[in-house]
């Protein structure tokens, strides 16, 4: 549990407390940490869970899912799942919400986790193969240029009057590079790197200056391009991932 000293208290100090951490996984390293991100996601965040859980990898893994004080049932769906998988799943629950602040808050999950490579799967997407730290570690293990895997994905839309749908495949079909490596420097110039299909190579990732990322738009491209800034970007051409298009992406 972390506090800290609300500045406004006079004569009697009290503590606010400013996030909870729910499980040990911070205090472990693994081989692979995935990253999960969520703010009022309940209508998804099951799918989204279990499709990590029921990966085969055989490596060690655990599931970092940061809440941004979410005001639906996720907070509930998030403390089921972990108590019922508490050797694979660490909660950070923000208690005031962050995003807010300008605070994006999937930075911090760097700052509580230790591990050889980092995967993300957001609160309202999911991996649809079973097999895809696996193989995103296979490549990893084999490509030493590689800083960055990612693979092609399906897109799936919950609503069919939402615009964003059409306009992100149209951006995917004419940026995506689908070689099995490409510089990373491109990433300077436009992103087709799909957050959910990605896996990065932690040793690769300045982390001593990657809390200046800060309130930057777009965290993710940034983060990407930081992380390839002295390596290249790989591709896998299976699908290994699913993006939901709904009413709430940001």
């Amino acid at each position: 549990m972390i506090v800290s000293i609300d500045e406004k208290c006079c004569a009697d100090i009290e503590l606010r407390i400013i996030l909870i951490i729910i499980g040990s996984g911070h205090k472990e390293k693994f081989n692979v940490a995935v990253f999960m991100t969520c703010f009022n996601n309940a209508k998804y965040l099951g799918q989204s869970i279990e499709s990590v859980l029921s990966q085969d990898y055989k490596g060690s893994f655990h599931l970092f899912i940061n809440d941004d004080a979410s005001t639906d049932e996720s907070p509930k769906i998030l403390k089921f799942y972990q108590e019922k998988f508490p050797e694979k799943i660490t909660l950070l629950l923000q208690t005031q919400n962050q995003f807010e602040k300008g605070k994006p808050i999937g930075i911090d999950l760097f700052k509580y986790s230790s591990s050889k490579y980092v995967a993300y799967c957001e609160a309202d997407d999911f991996w649809h193969s079973k097999s895809k730290l696996k193989l995103q570690v296979r490549f990893m293990e084999r490509n030493k240029w590689c800083g960055l895997v990612h693979s092609a994905i399906e897109i799936q839309e919950d609503s069919s009057q939402n615009e964003y749908g059409p306009l992100l495949r149209k951006h995917l079909s004419e940026n995506s590079k689908i070689e099995k490596r490409i510089s990373g420097k491109i990433l300077t110039k436009t992103n087709f790197v799909m957050t959910c299909s990605v896996m990065l190579r932690r040793s690769e990732i300045p982390e001593a200056i990657i809390e200046e990322i800060g309130s930057l738009q777009p965290m993710d491209q940034i983060l990407f391009a930081l992380t390839t800034r002295y390596s290249d970007i790989g591709f896998m051409r299976k699908k290994l991932a699913t993006y939901r298009v709904h009413a709430g992406n940001y």
